[in-house]
């Protein structure tokens, strides 16, 4: 069961490295189309070109296992997230923490995710989980889609989750009124998707977003409040 989650256990870590090491030509081509697209590019082809150079792969590839395509695919867009991760280079100061990882969050969201979905459309057939374990297995977890929030989740917005929690509640109490709406609202969404989606059964790094959701909403309620 443990095989079809995206999570990269030290097996998983080491199955990776073993698919880089043997990947065939298409997925190095389709590699170097798609990681572009994380740092603002776009993909290097159109998406009929990309889906083209999916379907090659997929016929290139000796790996035909769902759980080994996850593998690469899970390797691809940690990747990329790791590119934008770069961007999140800020000063010691938590006031310019939250606004700009809510900036590269509506981009990743609004621009990456279904960017990716697209490229990798051949694909959906190959990831669905057999009859007898789709009942026990949290189906968000399978998905392209989810595997690419997963990876924002734990390269950029994990390595720095401490910082955020401490910067939510300040930031909330110093944010301009004009910008207040947008900001919020970008931290409920960020927060309400990635507590959503599991790369295990129990995903601690899914219970801290659901924990800094509920502290974001009580600051939304203080500074409300403020107001009255």
């Amino acid at each position: 069961m443990a095989g079809f989650y995206p999570a990269q256990s030290a097996h998983s870590a080491h199955s990776i490295h073993s698919l880089d090491e043997s990947s065939s030509s298409a997925w190095r081509s389709l590699r170097a189309k798609v990681l572009p697209l994380f740092n603002g590019e776009g993909l290097r082809a159109s998406i009929e070109d990309v889906n083209e150079a999916v379907q090659l792969w997929l016929t290139e590839s000796s790996t035909s296992n769902p759980t080994n395509i996850r593998l690469e695919i899970m390797e691809l867009v940690s990747s990329g997230a790791a590119i934008l991760a770069k961007k999140m280079v800020v000063s010691n100061d938590d006031s310019l923490l939250l606004p700009r990882l809510l900036d590269l969050w509506a981009f990743f969201f609004a621009t990456v995710v279904p960017c990716v979905q697209g490229a990798f459309v051949p694909l959906n057939e190959r990831l669905v989980p057999p009859v007898s374990l789709s009942s026990t297995l949290p189906s968000s977890s399978l998905s392209i889609r989810s595997m690419t929030l997963i990876a924002f989740r734990d390269q950029i917005l994990w390595p720095l989750v401490n910082r955020v929690e401490t910067a939510i509640p300040r930031s909330f109490l110093d944010i301009p009124d004009k910008k207040f709406p947008d900001v919020s609202s970008k931290c409920i969404q960020m927060l309400s998707v990635l507590q959503s989606v599991r790369s295990k059964q129990i995903d601690e790094k899914s219970v801290k977003c659901q924990q800094l959701l509920v502290l974001t909403r009580e600051n939304i309620k203080v500074r409300e409040s403020m107001k009255s």
